[in-house]
Parts: structure tokens; sequence; C-alpha cells
């Protein structure tokens, strides 16, 4: 902007007697998108303490469909900064074993306009699984659950990778369970003791695939050698 001023005594009508500038930059500001990454014990939607996630990546996806990344700091949070106005997708890297809880897609579709765009934030969980079956006493020795009666006591190992990583000991009612379990190939199989005849399974163990559910009736029957 340029004011020029006459006093009407020295500069001629198509001249001045002084001038004045100033100077104005116009642009359109930069903006943030910034959140928090978070383990959702108990599924409340909010960071509690010890919740926090440190050290997972977030991922940007640009308007021109370049990407950058960043890295959650101890407190669980992240920012991208210095953002030209335009549309993002702001998105958490999900190893194996665990899935987005809020927002469900693990995504955010960000509309930068007049103000930055906070509480992205991402809450997650691990995702386990649970095997699970009964020890009976096959009455008849025909490899079947018919309904008879669990045994007590016995013992029941889970390997993984050919290496043990578990063992528990059936219930009063024969059942047994192991849980908390992640994604993965596992083997379950059964200490066998004197005097018993194992019928299921034929196999001696059962070849298990963790996928996206729990595993039932993994049942194990053994028919005594006597009975009353």
């Amino acid at each position: 902007i340029k004011a020029q001023v006459r006093d009407g005594k020295h500069a001629s009508e198509d001249g001045f007697d002084g001038e004045l500038s100033v100077y104005f930059t116009l642009s359109e500001p930069a903006r943030n998108i910034s959140g928090k990454a978070f383990e959702d014990k108990n599924s409340n939607d909010r960071m509690d303490n010890g919740e926090a996630l440190a050290g997972w990546m977030i991922q940007l996806a640009m308007p021109d469909n370049s990407q950058i990344s960043t890295i959650t700091k101890d407190d669980g949070s992240y920012q991208f900064g210095q953002l030209e106005p335009g549309t993002y997708t702001v998105s958490i890297e999900l190893p194996s074993g665990w899935r987005s809880i809020s927002p469900e897609s693990g995504s955010y579709s960000v509309d930068l306009k007049g103000e930055d765009a906070e509480d992205r934030n991402f809450a997650i969980k691990s995702v386990s699984y649970s095997i699970e079956g009964m020890k009976f006493s096959d009455l008849n020795g025909n490899g079947a659950n018919d309904g008879e009666p669990g045994l007590e006591g016995w013992s029941i190992q889970l390997s993984k990778d050919g290496q043990e990583v578990n063992s528990t000991t059936t219930a009063r009612d024969g059942t047994y369970r192991f849980t908390n379990l992640q994604q993965g190939s596992y083997s379950v199989s059964e200490v066998d003791q004197s005097g018993w005849i194992r019928t299921a399974p034929k196999e001696g163990s059962y070849q298990i695939e963790l996928k996206d559910s729990d595993v039932t009736a993994k049942d194990f029957g053994n028919h005594g050698s006597w009975a009353i």
C-alpha cells in the first residue's frame, strides 16, 4: 500500500512532496494434525493411565498421494505439522495380533481448512484367542464324546513351533482351556497315563491354526482297562 501527499506549495499537481509505502504478504496458514495412540484395555474409548503406546508408527497420506510417517512419543502422542490445506488420510500401522477399536477402520480422512485437526486418536487392542476342550472317559471306546463323564487331573500340553509354551490340568468336569493366545500355529496334546488307551484323537494331538476366532471342542478320549 502506497500513500503520496503534497502540501500545495511545492510539488506540482502531478507530483507529491512525501511518500509512504507499507508491504503485506497474504498466505494461507499452515495447519497441524495430531492425536494419540493407546491400548484401550478397559474398552472405554479414552486413554487412561498406563495405556499410552510409545514408538508406534503413524502414517499420513498427502493430497498428492505421497506418504510421510512419524513415531508416537512416550505419552502416545503424535503430530504432523506445517501442512497446507487439503484432504489427508492418517492411519496407524498395526502389527499382527492387534486391531483398531476406534476408528474401526484404523484411519481418518481429514479435510484441513480453517483450523488444526486435533484428537485424531487411535484406540487399539491386542487380539487374543483361546483353545478349549474336554478330557472324557470313552466308556464305549468309539472315539466320540457321547456325553460321557470327564476325567479330572489329566495334563494337557500346548506347543508352538515345536516348543511347549504352556500346560494345564483338566478340571473336575474334565474341561481345559488355554487363553490369551495370539494368532499362529499350535499343537495340543495330552500326557498319557498308565492303564488307559487313547481313542481320540487318533493322531494323538490336534494341529490348530488360530486366525480370527476361538477354537473349541478339542476333546481327548481315553478308554480304561477296567470298568464296573
